[in-house]
């Protein structure tokens, strides 16, 4: 991943720089060789579980773990269910349990990382893929995870370097490739970028996130009209998908066509009403129509989702300083600087507005 999460542009619209940070969700399977009642119970939780039965799945792995104490899969298998019920701490402690009696459980590592990174614990779970690894150095999973979780904290060679192992292991793995195309775009190198996309797309048609990858990086080269066909092709591969939706509309936006983007940020907040960058988008796009009114009411949105989203300030600064009410426009200037001290934007943009102020008194 990348120090900033959003692409920023001048009028302050913001987009999501990566389609998605984890391709694993807290759902491997933990098989078994068991026998006996233990593993009759195990196989009945698994089977609960896969049919999303949540709380039956849990009253047999308590039945399996009962019978035998030393059985690390019902463990994990247990953890996989808290987790999927959001008891992310609840399975971190199985997973720890798994692991006591078991030190070689790769699996266990590679899913303790993955409740790590949903409680925020990001080097803990770089830790964690890392022991998966170190356990099983073929774990092509946990390396994509582990380098993820890199480029979240801009180490964008030590990413570099398990994305190639992944490739040395199967050199068909398009996620690899994906993820070589935004560290090479982090690098700058936006044409080396622009090749891994397009051999991940080669690769497997399919690969949304590839699709997305390339939009990004073609609109910073400004080929929007480009992009918005990549955008298209994730829709068609994911329908639906909120992130597309909101890119989209930005691509349209910077196109020329505000009411297009218009229309694909309210996808998005109708796909996922807690995507504050979607109502900043569409916020900013009112602006620029000179609808103020209805521009407010999205920043407004967005800052309740988020109160320390200081763009949404920023912008809301400049609608009501567009209305004429400079000092509820100072106050948003503020509050923006306040969350980023050492923005020089923030600070202009206040000074300017008490200069204003100071010259209505006289």
């Amino acid at each position: 991943m990348v120090v900033n999460l959003i692409l920023v542009r001048q009028r302050k619209m913001v987009l999501p720089r990566r389609f998605l940070i984890f391709v694993f969700a807290l759902t491997a399977s933990c098989s078994s060789d068991l026998t006996g009642k233990d593993g009759s119970y195990f196989e009945k939780g698994l089977s609960e579980y896969k049919n999303k039965n949540y709380k039956d799945a849990i009253y047999f792995f308590d039945k399996s773990i009962s019978l035998n104490r030393d059985n690390s899969k019902a463990y994990a298998a247990r953890g996989n269910v808290k987790a999927e019920m959001g008891n992310i701490s609840g399975a971190i402690d199985d997973y720890d349990v798994a692991l006591d009696i078991d030190p070689s459980y790769s699996k266990a590592y590679f899913l303790r990382g993955v409740a790590k990174v949903e409680q925020g614990n990001i080097a803990g779970a770089v830790d964690d893929y890392t022991q998966a690894i170190t356990v099983n150095s073929t774990y092509v999973d946990a390396y994509l995870n582990r380098a993820s979780l890199y480029l979240k904290l801009d180490k964008i060679g030590e990413a570099e370097s398990d994305y190639k192992r992944i490739i040395e292991i199967d050199p068909n793995y398009s996620a690899a490739l994906v993820g070589l195309g935004y560290a090479s775009k982090n690098r700058g190198d936006i044409e080396k970028a622009i090749g891994f996309f397009d051999k991940a797309i080669e690769i497997n048609p399919n690969d949304g996130h590839a699709y997305g990858g390339r939009g990004l990086t073609k609109m910073e080269q400004k080929k929007y009209r480009s992009a918005i066909s990549d955008f298209n092709q994730v829709l068609e591969i994911y329908p639906g998908n909120s992130w597309a939706y909101n890119s989209r509309g930005y691509a349209l936006a910077e196109s020329g066509d505000l009411d297009g983007a218009i229309e694909d940020f309210g996808r998005a907040i109708a796909k996922n009403p807690s995507d504050y960058h979607a109502y900043n988008n569409r916020g900013f796009t009112f602006f620029e129509k000179g609808d103020l009114e209805k521009a407010i009411a999205d920043f407004d949105e967005a800052i309740k989702i988020n109160p320390d989203f200081s763009w949404a300030f920023e912008s809301r600064s400049k609608a009501y300083k567009a209305k004429g009410n400079l000092r509820r426009s100072l106050s948003d200037a503020q509050r923006a600087l306040s969350l980023q001290p050492n923005n020089r934007e923030y600070q202009l943009l206040a000074d300017e507005l008490k200069r204003l102020i100071e010259s209505d008194k006289k």
